[in-house]
């Protein structure tokens, strides 16, 4: 492999590794606003297995695909499949980026590529190519990188504060989230604010009789509750307030 060739395919690599590097991060960013996304949408709507297992499998298959795309892709740029980053594309590309160079590197390739088929003036063109090989030994790869542009630090440093911010926020709630959505096969109970219980349970009496009816509860409680009572053909109802979290009321001459 010539000079310049060896140039144009560390020049092939270390591009494949900055696009790859780029692809990562945008990937990296795009699963974590994925997961706020889903986790607070876990957290706000408390989804059923069905619907967490579709999410798990579609999130799945996104990641998976990515990564494979990445990889394919990355593999692609390397060996130059398909001619998706040949000598004379990355050439051209080296002109855009070198003042130095120019497009002094694309006509060198032109020429080595055609130097056999040469018969008047090959020492001019094989001295136009040595000329070339003294000067991409200067040149550093790395000068020839695209730079990271400020608006794409500016996004990444605000989607790391933009994620700590969120996380300490809503912490013990996404967390909750989260592990339900990763074990989507498992049922987890609605989590209720309170929990009533009746302490008389049920009771049997004679008509005209008196009888104490006691809830119990726990949690959030309210100040009262409503109690529903059907007597014939009517419905009555009656605000019960809280004392020590029990609800009592007493039904006279039922």
């Amino acid at each position: 492999m010539t000079q310049i060739k060896l140039f144009l395919q560390k020049f092939r690599r270390k591009k494949a590794n900055q696009n790859l590097y780029a692809s990562t991060i945008t990937l990296i960013i795009g699963t974590i606003y994925t997961l706020l996304f889903l986790g607070t949408l876990e957290a706000v709507f408390y989804f059923n297995n069905t619907i967490r297992i579709k999410i798990a499998i579609y999130f799945l298959l996104f990641l998976l695909s990515s990564i494979c795309y990445l990889v394919i892709r990355y593999i692609l740029n390397l060996f130059s499949i398909f001619d998706n980053s040949s000598d004379n594309k990355l050439a051209k590309e080296v002109k855009l980026r070198s003042k130095f160079i120019n497009d002094r590197l694309f006509n060198a390739l032109q020429l080595e590529n055609s130097l056999n088929l040469i018969t008047k003036g090959k020492d001019l063109a094989e001295h136009a190519i040595s000329i070339i090989n003294k000067d991409i030994k200067t040149i550093s790869i790395k000068s020839l990188y695209d730079p990271i542009k400020p608006k794409v630090k500016n996004f990444i440093k605000l989607t790391f504060f933009i994620t700590i911010i969120i996380i300490f926020t809503f912490s013990e709630s996404l967390l909750n989230s989260y592990n339900r959505l990763f074990q989507p096969n498992k049922n987890f109970p609605i989590p209720k604010p309170f929990i009533l219980n009746s302490l008389s349970g049920n009771i049997k009496i004679l008509g005209g009789d008196t009888a104490k009816v006691s809830v119990a509860g726990y949690g959030d409680l309210p100040d009262s509750i409503l109690i529903f009572w059907q007597q014939q053909e009517n419905i009555n109802k009656i605000s019960i307030t809280q004392k020590d979290e029990v609800y009592e009321h007493t039904f006279l001459n039922i």
